[in-house]
């Protein structure tokens, strides 16, 4: 039961650093355990612990835990330190990847096409591999693209409906020769905000050309598969998971009789009603004659004033290549194109919940149920009371006793979670300064392409499936693969020796101070039974034979993937 009581909030902050905002009063729920205090001792230890994994992707330093042992103001500096800068970023755009699904591996290649059919053999082997590089780079930037609006969001302090309202994109060096915009600084290089060109309006993510190459439609379709994916990613409500009293004397090998259906029976009405407007303002996006691949891709115009091959086509009947027969509308509300759409999204209450959910189950590590309900609705109210701010959000999720693994009446966190695909390459990549890449550029823990990320663990951007609740072996597997990789990079690098450990003499033999140099930069503590573990484990390798530095390595690889280290 939700019990609600008026707090006045102008600018509410819970992080430091975070911009506050004149905002009407907002009812905040009252919620058993809600808010909570921080704790101390060994609690504050490890709530900091997960927290910094979460939000950084890598665990903190020695100092910080010590600091963050006194509990109180201190803990909450820790925390708030954690929310900034580009690390944070990148774990924002990991949270929401999974419902957008554009890290999928395939912006590459055409379907049906694979690399050998897109390589000319009588060009040289520089200008296929170069064709190829550019192919990749650009597959690269617009797979993250529609998630630079909530990484933006979160580090420029900007309401979340920036990312429907934003008047700009986000390109790359590639993708800036590729589309249709103007301030781009190539001497900058990188990632950069731009203006786009072509009369697209102000959409945020709905104006991004990567959404609408990863969800694509069908002649016969008419789009109904972008408004199924909008509605999927914006507003937490798959058309494909509804109910549906399916009327069975409709012949589905008659178009028309379907078409028909489609519009009269109350069957099919019941979600098309809302469907097919919605679906009405995505004819803006289609690919330009002429022109091969994903990179014909355009932004034709506001839907009344795209010029369809049939030029006689009445008013309300369906048009050639269009969208459905129908206006664009998004649930009774009129609208003419996406940025109407934008609005009008932005505007839903269903938006705000189904980001607070996505936040949420990305920080607790689980789905979201029904005794999730109330929390979700106290965590939205702070979000809203702080401007709808991603740092408020954040903070306030930490800040709950579930997330650190606790529970409070029927909902109940996990005391251990297993560290995901992106997390392990981030926090791998802080001790070792080592980065799985795919020919240089794609990072194989978070892209579908190579398959490591979803054998690790991660969340399938093909079917969106969540990942197993249990370690497994392919997780195992991957784990063992990527720190046995790690550990001989680290030893094979001077500088990575010594900023692991110390300077100590390794072709020396054993060395306590460099074991415990090793597990405080990997741990952050060195505990007496990981000393011993780490100096039986070289004993026995050097019995076997192998060198003072093949040992260090093997204790190095060992340590990159015990319970302590993939799991928090």
């Amino acid at each position: 039961m939700v019990h609600f009581f008026v707090r006045a909030v102008a600018g509410l902050a819970l992080c430091a650093g975070c911009v506050g905002t004149e905002s009407p009063p907002v009812e905040i729920p009252s919620v058993e355990g809600l808010p909570a205090a921080l704790p101390g001792g060994d609690a504050a230890q490890n709530l900091l612990i997960r927290a910094s994994l979460d939000l950084q992707g890598r665990r903190p330093a020695p100092e910080a835990l010590a600091n963050a042992a006194r509990g109180g103001a201190a803990l909450e500096r820790e925390l708030d330190a954690l929310m900034q800068g580009e690390r944070f970023g990148l774990r924002v755009r990991d949270w929401f990847a999974p419902s957008y699904q554009t890290r999928w591996g395939s912006f590459i290649f055409e379907e049906g096409e694979d690399e050998d059919e897109n390589e000319d053999e009588d060009a040289p082997d520089q200008e296929n591999e170069a064709g190829e590089q550019r192919a990749m780079s650009l597959a690269l930037e617009w797979e993250e693209a529609p998630l630079r609006f909530y990484e933006d969001a979160a580090l420029r302090d900007l309401p979340i409906t920036s990312v429907l309202t934003a008047d700009y994109g986000f390109v790359g060096p590639t993708t800036a020769q590729v589309e249709p915009v103007t301030g781009y600084d190539p001497a900058r290089g990188g990632i950069q905000r731009v203006q786009y060109t072509d009369g697209r309006p102000a959409a945020g993510v709905l104006a991004n050309i990567a959404v609408w190459m990863r969800h694509v439609s069908s002649e016969t379709n008419l789009n109904r598969v972008r408004a199924n994916a909008v509605s999927r990613i914006l507003l937490c409500d798959d058309y494909l998971v509804r109910p549906v009293d399916f009327p069975r004397d409709i012949d589905l090998t008659d178009e028309r009789g379907i078409e028909n259906a489609i519009r009269e029976n109350p069957g099919c009405q019941a979600c098309h009603a809302s469907l097919d407007p919605l679906a009405a303002y995505f004819g803006s996006f289609d690919y330009e004659p002429g022109v091969e691949g994903r990179e014909g891709l355009r932004y034709r115009g506001h839907p009344d004033q795209i010029e369809y091959e049939d030029e006689e086509v009445e008013p309300g009947a369906e048009p050639a290549g269009g969208g459905p027969p129908t206006a664009p509308g998004y649930f009774g509300s009129p609208g003419r194109h996406i940025g109407d759409l934008a609005r009008q999204i932005a505007g839903d209450p269903r938006f705000l919940r189904c980001t607070t959910t996505r936040v949420y189950e990305g920080l607790i590590g689980r789905p979201a149920g029904p005794a999730d309900a109330d929390a979700i609705t106290y965590h939205e109210a702070v979000f809203r009371a702080g401007g709808l701010r991603l740092r408020n959000l954040v903070a306030s999720i930490v800040r709950d006793p579930v997330y650190a693994g606790g529970e409070l009446g029927d909902r109940a966190g996990l005391p251990a979670k297993l560290v995901s695909p992106e997390v392990l390459e981030l926090s791998v990549e802080a001790v070792t300064g080592f980065r799985p890449v795919f020919d240089g550029l794609r990072p194989v823990m978070r892209n579908d392409r190579e398959g490591l990320h979803v054998l690790g663990g991660g969340v399938d951007s093909l079917s969106g499936a969540h990942p197993p609740a249990l370690p497994n072996a392919t997780q195992v597997m991957v784990q063992r693969w990527l720190a046995e990789a790690a550990a001989a990079q680290a030893i094979a690098s001077d500088a990575d020796r010594e900023r692991i450990f110390g300077d100590a003499d390794l072709d020396s033999g054993w060395s306590t101070a460099a074991a415990r140099s090793m597990l405080l930069h990997l741990l952050g503590q060195a505990s007496d039974d990981n000393l011993d573990a780490a100096e039986a484990l070289y004993a026995d390798l050097t019995t076997l034979g192998a060198s003072p530095l093949d040992a260090w390595r093997g204790v190095l690889s060992a340590f990159l993937r015990i319970p302590e280290f993939v799991t928090y």
